[in-house]
């Protein structure tokens, strides 16, 4: 996925072969294995022709599926859908992003998985005030006000998720101005040289 000022990349010229040669990945990796998985995250197709093909869908996006490149093109050609987190919408959401994915996608085997955010051993979070620390990625371009991590901490009984915006200075201020949907979280930011 390209970050950074998109308008001054929308063009590229490249005057010599540059970057990963896919070609020699994939003969490293079918000399090595007998499954390969590729994992294009929510930002890239197969460079390759799969065998099979699987499409993940965000219960808590359900329209991102239609409306971004290559989002649309994964879940079109999806062989299986996971709609993933359906522990974290109500059903009439699941029943909507069901319905779209048959619509495009009638052919394709759809499966429902819950997906709990479980914390590592650590402190007991009961009562306790937290400031979150969120994926900057997810909550910010990724349209999210906040992540697993304070899903994670209200489970667990935190009394407060400490809203960082009144004390923000800087690039995260101008982070929180940018994004104004982002709820009481501090987004993981610095893809810059700061």
């Amino acid at each position: 996925m390209p970050y950074g000022d998109l308008s001054a990349m929308r063009v590229q010229r490249f005057g010599s072969m540059a970057g990963v040669d896919y070609q020699a990945m994939l003969s490293a990796a079918e000399a090595e294995a007998d499954v390969i998985i590729w994992d294009g995250g929510n930002n890239d197709t197969s460079f390759v022709e799969p065998t099979v093909t699987i499409c993940v869908t965000d219960s808590l996006r359900p329209d991102d599926g239609m409306r971004y490149h290559p989002g649309e093109t994964n879940l079109t050609l999806a062989d299986g859908v996971v709609i993933n987190k359906v522990d974290s919408v109500d059903n009439h959401t699941v029943a909507q992003l069901r319905s779209e994915i048959d619509r495009v996608n009638p052919r394709a085997l759809v499966v429902k998985t819950a997906s709990p955010v479980i914390l590592d051993s650590g402190p007991d979070l009961a009562g306790q005030r937290v400031r979150m620390l969120e994926d900057g990625p997810t909550v910010t371009h990724g349209g999210m006000a906040l992540g697993a991590g304070t899903v994670a901490a209200r489970e667990a009984g935190a009394a407060v998720i400490v809203d960082p915006r009144p004390w923000a200075i800087g690039s995260i201020a101008e982070t929180f101005e940018r994004y104004q949907h982002l709820g009481p979280v501090l987004p993981a930011v610095g893809y810059g040289e700061a």
